[in-house]
């Protein structure tokens, strides 16, 4: 479509209407419960690739003509996390009983969850789709409360899109004893973790093997990850099993890694929605509004 603004026998002006900003795709976009399959197919797509860490997985999915093309999971979120009670201190423990206690864990794992992956296939990405399929897939589960923890977050706000509000971030605890333990064991930079192995791998190997094990002394005593959990049990078997390059990439999460913490409170909860959505649904009300299924197909 446009519009003539002058038209003589010298020169026709003419205002061309702005293309959709939206890609056409979308409406044949339908959000539905997924597999652990579903998962599989697009995994290695994300920056996490573990597909095997997650507990207690729930997962979602974006279809277009039957093909899965976007993934979500949910997972448990821990019983404790500073975050949340920096945000929600009414549910900071205190000086309370074993029966508060195992109350607050019991209502966290029943109406709490963690959204642990976002991915979509790499041909629609850019289009929207991320945003739109984590909303849909959060009001779908139905749960109260969603948690998201995500070093990608800080520069692609699909969360923030998808209604999710942010803490405000953190620096790792371990930063300055990370770095310092770092630093006394390699002339790299404690960042890059090429450098690192392969100044690791041009040691010889009982000096290597020797920097090995202190490393991974270093790294079971400094993380909470390793002693809780499904973990627990591991003692420090997982940490010794780990490859070189597997243990660095731990150890530089746990110094450096501060992802961004946010938290979404679904408006859908106690309603009785669809099994399924189109992708469009996200676009009918706000992201903290009742989702509007007036007229939907």
């Amino acid at each position: 479509m446009s519009l003539i603004l002058s038209d003589t026998a010298n020169a026709r002006l003419m205002r061309l209407q702005p293309a959709s900003r939206t890609f056409s795709l979308l409406r044949d976009m339908y959000v539905e419960r997924g597999t652990i399959d579903d998962w599989h197919q697009l995994h290695a797509l994300h920056y996490k690739t573990e597909s095997n860490s997650m507990f207690g997985a729930h997962y979602w999915r974006c279809v277009l003509a039957g093909k899965t093309i976007g993934v979500v999971v949910f997972t448990r979120p821990r019983l404790l996390d500073k975050n949340r009670h920096r945000v929600l201190p009414g549910i900071k423990p205190g000086a309370d009983s074993t029966l508060l206690n195992t109350m607050r864990g019991k209502v966290i794992n029943r109406e709490f969850a963690l959204a642990a992956r976002v991915v979509n296939d790499t041909q629609f990405r850019g289009v929207g789709l991320a945003y739109r399929m984590l909303n849909l897939s959060m009001r779908l589960e139905g749960l109260r409360l969603y948690e998201i923890s995500s070093s990608m977050s800080k520069v692609n706000p699909f969360a923030e899109r998808a209604g999710f509000r942010f803490a405000k971030p953190e620096p790792s605890t371990k930063y300055e004893i990370g770095l310092k333990f770092l630093r006394g064991l390699f002339e790299s930079d404690p960042v890059d973790h090429e450098a690192i192995m392969n100044e690791l791998n041009a040691m010889p190997e009982v000096m290597r093997q020797s920097v090995l094990r202190r490393m991974k002394q270093w790294y079971y005593k400094e993380s909470a990850k390793e002693k809780t959990g499904g973990n627990l049990k591991n003692g420090t078997s997982r940490v010794e099993a780990m490859e070189a390059a597997h243990l660095l990439k731990e150890m530089q999460q746990l110094i450096f890694g501060a992802p961004a913490w946010g938290f979404y409170f679904n408006p859908d909860v106690g309603l009785v929605l669809p099994d399924r959505l189109p992708l469009t649904a996200f676009d009918r009300q706000g992201v903290h509004e009742p989702l509007n299924l007036e007229g939907l197909a």
